[in-house]
């Protein structure tokens, strides 16, 4: 029996290759209402509040950060997005 240990030495290196492709017309629409939708968000980070506050701020903009991809990734993932037949 083979061990995986004895395996990942006898495998090549991983080569990460990263394509750089622009946005289209829909994921652009999509990126700039989100970031329009959370300005005021984005504006008051430099400001000191309560933990709490902070806390439900890093939610919300972990948050933003998850549609950003989404919008990246799956742009007619969000409703309304898919174009007309």
């Amino acid at each position: 029996r083979r061990l995986k240990v004895e395996v990942e030495k006898l495998m090549p290196k991983k080569v990460e290759t990263v394509v750089r492709c622009p946005l289209s017309t829909c994921q652009i629409y999509w990126y700039k209402s989100l970031m329009l939708k959370d300005m005021s968000l984005l504006s008051n980070l430099d400001s000191e509040s309560e933990d709490n506050a902070s806390a439900g701020r890093y939610k919300q903009l972990n948050n933003l950060v998850v549609q950003l991809r989404k919008v990246c990734n799956h742009p007619y993932l969000f409703k309304h997005a898919e174009p007309n037949p």
